[in-house]
């Protein structure tokens, strides 16, 4: 419904806003970086890492044929940092 989908903008323009410190600017940099829309593939790749379903050399080589390094390091530093912002509340 359009009730559901404005909700959803909403929500994910709320979040934009939060990643970029509240500055709109950045905000609308994050939305249009290339790396923003794999944040949850990062994360499960993460958790894959994690629990050791996943060998670190295989995941290097999945990222490689994604992303720079460039772009990788950009999105692995916003996820730790929103990472720590969750676990600090």
């Amino acid at each position: 419904s359009t009730v559901n989908r404005e909700a959803v903008a909403t929500s994910a323009i709320e979040q934009l806003i939060q990643l970029a410190n509240g500055a709109p600017l950045a905000a609308i940099a994050l939305a249009q970086a290339p790396w923003y829309s794999k944040r949850a593939l990062w994360l499960t790749t993460w958790q894959a890492l994690r629990s050791g379903k996943r060998s670190s050399i295989a995941a290097s080589d999945y990222w490689q044929t994604q992303l720079s390094i460039a772009e990788f390091i950009q999105l692995s530093e916003l996820m730790l940092l929103d990472m720590r912002r969750v676990c600090l509340g």
